[in-house]
């Protein structure tokens, strides 16, 4: 797997453009994305695409997030399925999702041509445990299946 860097004036130069083909200011430039974009670097064995503090900082709110989803999710999926520890896991787990959801957005468009591709399977998984919290919540017809297809998705 070879090693990409990233070159500001590059990434200038491609999105400061827009979708005719124009030159116009550079979207990196109005909303700040500079600031995300640095050099490779490897924390703890682990490569990491930037170490800008603005990516890191982004990069250790999505880990943390991260790992609350799995805890949750567990102690959803162990527990007795009434009124209490099921549904408090529950919420934790999607909102811990969401917030995993908006640190991946901002990595994923910090390297849009890198990593579009974990953007699309983050906003699927974010669409199916709210199509699943959805359904538990509303009680639809058959949704047991249907709350239960989305969060196994999720």
């Amino acid at each position: 797997m070879s090693r990409v860097s990233y070159n500001p004036a590059d990434l200038k130069r491609l999105l400061g453009r827009s979708w005719r083909g124009r030159a116009s200011k550079s979207v990196c430039e109005k909303s700040g994305w500079y600031a995300m974009i640095g050099k490779p670097t490897t924390i703890a064995g682990i490569p990491l695409p930037s170490d800008a503090p603005l990516f890191l900082a982004f990069f250790a709110v999505h880990v943390a997030a991260g790992l609350t989803p799995v805890i949750a999710g567990a102690i959803a999926m162990l527990s007795r399925k009434r009124p209490g520890r099921h549904p408090q896991a529950g919420t934790v787990y999607y909102w811990a999702l969401a917030v995993v959801f908006v640190t991946m957005s901002a990595l994923a468009f910090s390297r849009w041509s890198e990593d579009y591709h974990l953007f699309i399977l983050g906003l699927l998984s974010f669409v199916a445990a709210t199509i699943g919290r959805t359904v538990g919540r509303k009680l639809w017809p058959s949704w047991p299946r249907i709350h239960m297809t989305g969060m196994a998705a999720s």
